[in-house]
Parts: C-alpha cells; sequence; structure tokens
C-alpha cells in the first residue's frame, strides 16, 4: 500500500520529536507550505531553515537558508565550509541552493535525479532532510567551516 504523506502527521512524529528533544533542531514556525527550523552546529552556531513543503511527499522540499527577522534567503544566511561542504551547500550569492537529491532546487540542477524520488524512500520526508542537513553542521568529514575554538 502507497504511503499517505502527511505534513501534520511527520510534525508531530517520534523521530521529528526525538530530534528536537537531542538539540539537533528546533520548530520556528510554520507558514502555510513553509516551515521554518532552526539547526545547531557543532561550533555553537545555529541556522535558520526554511522548508517549500507544496506536495508533501509526492514532491522533494525545497530548502534555503533565511534571515532571522525577514526570512530572506541571502548568502550571508547561509553555512560555510570547504570543497566538501560545497558539494552540497552552494552558498554563491544569485544561485543559493542545496545540491542534494532530497532537494527540490538540487533536483533542478540534477534532472537525472527526480526519477529516483529519493525523498520517498525514507519513510519521513522531513526528518530525512533535516537530519541530513545534521550531518552537514556537525560531521568534520563534511567540510563545515567550525568557528575557531575559544581559548580560556
Amino acid at each position: 500500500m502507497a504511503r499517505v504523506w502527511n505534513l501534520e502527521a511527520d510534525l508531530r512524529s517520534a523521530d521529528f520529536l526525538h530530534g528536537i528533544e537531542q538539540g539537533f533542531w528546533t520548530f520556528v514556525d510554520r507558514a502555510g507550505a513553509r516551515v521554518y527550523m532552526r539547526l545547531y552546529a557543532a561550533d555553537g552556531r545555529s541556522y535558520l531553515l526554511e522548508l517549500e513543503c507544496t506536495r508533501y511527499g509526492d514532491e522533494a522540499l525545497l530548502g534555503s537558508f533565511v534571515t532571522e527577522d525577514s526570512h530572506q534567503c541571502v548568502a550571508a544566511a547561509w553555512p560555510r565550509g570547504n570543497g566538501v561542504f560545497q558539494q552540497w551547500i552552494k552558498p554563491d550569492p544569485g544561485n543559493l541552493f542545496i545540491c542534494w537529491d532530497q532537494d527540490r532546487a538540487g533536483i533542478g540542477h540534477h534532472g537525472n535525479w527526480r526519477s529516483n524520488e529519493a525523498w520517498k524512500k525514507t519513510g519521513n520526508p522531513l526528518v530525512s532532510y533535516l537530519d541530513f542537513m545534521r550531518q552537514l553542521l556537525n560531521n568534520p568529514m563534511r567540510g563545515y567551516e567550525r568557528l575557531p575554538a575559544k581559548i580560556s
């Protein structure tokens, strides 16, 4: 039987709530099909991620890092990293997108990814997306640019 996709249910799911309890992410707001989540990096910085969820489950999510005050997608709101990190996070002004087979913009840049429908294979597209972002911001092998540690 095909899964019935339901954003409301996934926002209340045990996996989503577990991420909140563990301090991986925080639910900030929802405005219709847009969900705003705060993601935490290993160096103490946080980023506001807007997930555009139109046709949730049937289509991939569209993620963008946005400003706190006006929710504008500008380069300054995006995390930075080395060449490994930039395989996924494209922080170039005028071409801001997440290059991943479960992101609508990434699929737009790599049309061959659409037929794979990777976002449908995860069980909970929202948690899958957030967990991928958490890994990018916390796993040193993913190349995130961390703030230098403070030495007392």
